[in-house]
């Protein structure tokens, strides 16, 4: 149940981050109002690493609004959420920095890459 949980807070942060860039605010303010609002979440139901998983979240909806649609940056988040879960419960990267980084550029260009293999009519 928390690893779903932080699977779907990683699309949630994602989603968001992306759509208040759509509507006006950089990519840089989105991602902190998107952070800050995870960093409350986190505190209010006492699981510290959901603070995390939806940071790394707001990195993929920093991607460029001409990249993809919000469905994909959800798509997206929710697998950076999943790699982030798998990270911490393999034990990978540990001690590292760029964690967050690398979970959301992974998970973005993964989606990218696969998108037009899946959306092909």
């Amino acid at each position: 149940m928390r690893d779903m949980l932080m699977i779907l807070c990683g699309a949630g942060g994602a989603a968001a981050t992306f759509l208040l860039q759509r509507y006006g605010l950089s990519a840089v303010i989105a991602s902190c109002l998107i952070g800050l609002a995870g960093a409350g979440v986190a505190a209010l139901v006492s699981i510290p690493s959901l603070a995390a998983v939806i940071f790394a979240g707001t990195f993929v909806g920093m991607s460029a609004l001409t990249l993809a649609s919000p469905a994909l940056i959800a798509i997206a988040g929710a697998g950076a959420g999943l790699l982030y879960v798998l990270m911490i419960k393999f034990n990978i990267f540990s001690g590292y920095g760029g964690r967050l980084g690398s979970v959301a550029f992974i998970a973005t260009a993964g989606v990218i890459f696969i998108a037009p293999f899946l959306l092909k009519r």
